[in-house]
């Protein structure tokens, strides 16, 4: 079988597994258990979900740090508004313009809802005012005037 239908296979059998537990986040050894993956797909796939925007990453604040992984719901999505940014959104832009950063360090360092963070990066990115990379399987948000 061709490595990129493999992949495409891998994706589906990823987003299934997802949607078997609406609302929750699920670890890469969760994930890979329910889907019988190997690292190196699981990788790959992971990665298509993640820049298509299927897929979300965290990181799990805790008694150890473990990359979470979470379905993104289409009604999440919003259009980007025109005119002023929202003070969320002018506290999330500030900071982003000091240092870069992931959606999960942002919400507990500004003690904002993850979900609320999560749009409003979505909406930052969309107009432009942040940039979005990803080390390993985390992605980082910066403002577009971070030095």
């Amino acid at each position: 079988m061709p490595r990129t239908e493999k992949s495409t296979q891998a994706q589906q059998l990823l987003l299934t597994a997802l949607r078997s537990t609406p609302g929750l986040g699920m670890t890469e050894g969760a994930l890979r258990r329910m889907t019988d993956l190997n690292p190196s797909i699981f990788q790959e796939a992971m990665r298509l979900l993640i820049e298509t925007q299927q897929v979300a990453v965290s990181q799990q604040n805790g008694c150890q740090n473990q990359t979470e992984y979470h379905l993104v719901q289409r009604q999440e999505v919003r259009e980007v508004k025109d005119g002023p940014l929202s003070p969320v959104a002018m506290t999330v832009l500030e900071r982003l313009n000091t240092r870069a950063e992931g959606a999960r360090a942002l919400s507990k360092a500004l003690d904002i809802d993850l979900s609320w963070v999560q749009q409003v990066l979505d909406e930052l990115k969309a107009a432009g005012q942040v940039s979005r990379s990803q080390v390993g399987m985390l992605v980082i948000y910066r403002g577009i005037g971070f030095k």
